[in-house]
């Protein structure tokens, strides 16, 4: 773990790379420092790397975390082999529910926050950030509504999309499966707009349900590299 020298620097993917050749042994924590907000939160996904507070209320520090073991999906057409998996089960849920996009970001955000166990990162300063991403365009919500009544959300997902980097955040359901429902329809929109890698941060059991896959902390930053290449024409 290293000390950020300075509020706004985030190191580049290759002094991360650098830094992790010289420690092998290094965890997911890889920086200490710095701030939220949303220039830093931009340069964090271009880097590979995503804040979360560590430390107690009586010291709190952000931490800068690029876990060992990344779960992704790739998004391009040539790669036919990872496919998103869609059981028989769910494919009744998806004719059932409708998915909107964008229509109501701040309720998405809250209910993550609120319903999820796991969402009680997403507090009042991770919102106005959020909030803000939304209205420059880089934030996305994927709403979900029972076709009987569609002015109740029944579940949702929101996420980051810088370049063709796609960054799930978080999601929650209240129907059963809703969650699913919005994956599915997420990685349709972004391999639709030609999105390169969909990012979901610390592989779970159920994002692999969902058919994501596991890389490695170098890969995946090797990986950005290619993504954020100016000279790469499709960035």
């Amino acid at each position: 773990m290293s000390k950020l020298q300075g509020t706004d620097f985030l190191p580049t993917i290759d002094e991360t790379l650098i830094y992790l050749q010289n420690d092998p042994s290094m965890d997911d924590l890889l920086y200490v420092g710095g701030s939220i907000t949303p220039k830093s939160l931009i340069a964090g996904y271009t880097k590979g790397v995503f804040p979360m507070r560590i430390g107690d209320e009586e010291e709190e520090f952000i931490g800068w975390f690029s876990p060992c073991t990344r779960a992704i999906m790739h998004l391009h057409p040539e790669k036919t082999d990872l496919q998103i998996k869609i059981p028989k089960s769910l494919r009744k849920e998806i004719r059932r529910l409708v998915v909107r996009t964008d229509t109501r970001f701040s309720d998405v955000l809250r209910l993550c926050a609120s319903i999820r166990s796991e969402g009680n990162w997403i507090d009042e300063e991770y919102i106005k950030v959020y909030e803000s991403l939304f209205e420059a365009g880089y934030a996305h919500s994927y709403e979900v509504y029972d076709s009987s009544n569609d002015n109740e959300l029944v579940g949702g997902l929101f996420g980051i999309g810088v370049g063709q980097l796609f960054s799930g955040e978080s999601m929650f359901h209240i129907t059963p499966n809703a969650s699913k429902v919005a994956f599915v329809y997420l990685v349709q929109d972004l391999r639709a707009k030609g999105f390169k890698i969909l990012d979901g941060q610390w592989p779970t059991h159920h994002l692999r349900s969902l058919g994501m896959t596991e890389m490695p902390r170098d890969e995946y930053l090797t990986l950005l590299k290619e993504i954020f290449n100016p000279n790469n024409p499709l960035y």
